[in-house]
């Protein structure tokens, strides 16, 4: 009999009865606050880049928006044709975007902060997307981190970093390619190296290199990470499978190239060869441009950790926990085509100089990189904590973690406070060049010049706006 038993006491439990007890009893209240919390948090930065994008955006079309003039006359006069939509702008073959953009013209006749809001619905997709990432590859391995990770990447996603692209509709672009990278970064996560898996990211694939061309660099990405989810699931057969998908994304690169002309005032691709370590410079500032964007060394710095902390969590994951090897592939992928993305941009605009690679419409790619960081990075931490005693080691484990993301976040903190500055800044320019574009004729030319660096395709462009009463002169009489 129990001790206590006889005396009407009731029975001491072992520790293991008590947590059987308790998981019984349900969580506890502070318990389910912390389940609730970040959840409810993540849908704080939606709403106030919503309201931003809502009051500094503009109607006035901004600067390549007024070379589009043309493609978008015809399509509303009858004339459209498939030339238009594949031709370059820059290095960029913008079918899908420009489709979107001429629906929205149809309308809104023309109120470009449709395509605003076009953009950030489109980043609400990419969110879905990426919190089903998160639920199908951390939360089983990791529950309570899957739901700050939800928070962090609602943060990263719509941030003031990328503050060019939410008030200039021209952007959606960016962002149906990002959408299209998470796609395929799904399609990995639920059917793996499969035919199916390989068909729905060539397809998402697709849609991205149609959308921006670092889409270029997804379709390179993909037998990478068809070649990574078969070695760490012990896949076999997946051979032809990645000569497919190399197959078909050699052949839309080839398709793409067909007639490409390098842009005349962009800087030759072959500085990248001639400077190697101001070129590796380029691309570590691209990747932590969303850390450091008041300074190349910083975001170069945050960049770098970024990518050896990611290297390294990987690696510890391979060889250490193999129930977690199959959660990395769609990481992975996401986080090779951010950085081959700043590989191909670092070619094309290293002549521009280093300060070029914190240019805010990147960050809505190197956002993509950031989220997987975290994930692969806060998984290994996780499981670390888990599966040993808290020793002295684990102890600065957690202290350097602890270090490295205070640092993190008040670098995007920096990051987004300049983001603010700037968009109100661009608001009260197109603000200006608005009141003169509406009299094309007797504007002057440093007026218009500041939507566009040539005042002549904007004073044309007024005028054929107002001629078929479309954007600003949509109502005229």
């Amino acid at each position: 009999m129990p001790l206590g038993a006889e005396r009407g006491e009731a029975p001491s439990l072992g520790p293991q009865a008590r947590g059987r007890v308790a998981e019984a009893r349900g969580p506890r209240p502070w318990a389910r606050l912390g389940v609730g919390v970040p959840l409810v948090a993540a849908a704080i930065p939606p709403i106030v880049i919503a309201r931003a994008t809502n009051h500094y955006g503009l109607d006035l079309p901004y600067w390549d928006q007024w070379s589009f003039v043309p493609t978008l006359v015809a399509a509303m006069e009858g004339h459209l044709r498939f030339g238009m939509l594949w031709e370059q702008s820059n290095e960029h073959r913008l079918v899908l975007p420009k489709l979107l953009m001429i629906g929205l013209a149809h309308l809104t006749r023309w109120n470009v902060r449709a395509e605003m809001a076009a953009s950030v619905v489109v980043a609400l997709g990419t969110f879905a997307a990426l919190v089903a990432l998160i639920g199908r590859t951390v939360r089983p391995l990791a529950p309570v981190l899957s739901r700050w990770l939800v928070l962090a990447t609602s943060v990263l996603l719509f941030s003031m970093c990328q503050w060019e692209n939410w008030t200039w509709g021209w952007q959606v672009q960016i962002f149906m390619n990002v959408f299209a990278s998470v796609l395929a970064a799904c399609g990995l996560a639920w059917f793996g190296a499969t035919w199916r898996g390989v068909t729905t990211m060539c397809a998402a694939g697709l849609v991205a290199v149609l959308s921006f061309a670092s889409g270029l660099c997804l379709l390179a990405a993909i037998p990478l990470g068809l070649a990574f989810a078969a070695a760490v699931r012990r896949g076999n057969g997946v051979l032809p499978k990645i000569a497919v998908a190399t197959g078909f994304g050699a052949a839309v690169f080839g398709l793409y190239m067909r007639g490409f002309q390098h842009p005349a005032h962009h800087p030759s691709p072959l500085i990248a060869l001639a400077q190697p370590g101001a070129y590796l410079y380029y691309v570590l500032a691209y990747v932590g441009s969303s850390l450091g964007s008041w300074s190349p060394l910083h975001a170069a710095i945050a960049g770098g950790c970024g990518v050896l902390a990611l290297v390294v969590a990987a690696g510890w994951i391979c060889s250490r926990e193999p129930a977690c090897r199959a959660a990395l592939p769609p990481w992975i992928l996401l986080a090779c085509y951010a950085l081959l993305t700043g590989a191909m941009t670092g070619i094309g605009r290293l002549g521009f100089g280093v300060g070029q690679a914190l240019a805010p419409r990147y960050t809505t790619i190197t956002a993509l990189f950031w989220v997987s960081c975290l994930a692969v990075v806060g998984l290994a931490i996780a499981r670390a904590l888990r599966n040993a005693t808290l020793g002295t080691a684990h102890l600065v484990l957690v202290a350097t973690a602890a270090c490295a993301l205070t640092l993190a976040v008040e670098g995007f903190a920096w990051s987004s406070y300049h983001g603010y500055n700037a968009i109100r800044q661009r608001r009260d320019a197109v603000r200006r060049a608005r009141a003169c574009a509406r009299y094309p004729d007797k504007a002057a030319d440093d007026c218009l010049r500041l939507v566009f660096p040539d005042a002549a395709t904007v004073r044309a462009g007024a005028k054929e706006l107002r001629r078929v009463r479309l954007g600003l002169f949509r109502d005229a009489q």
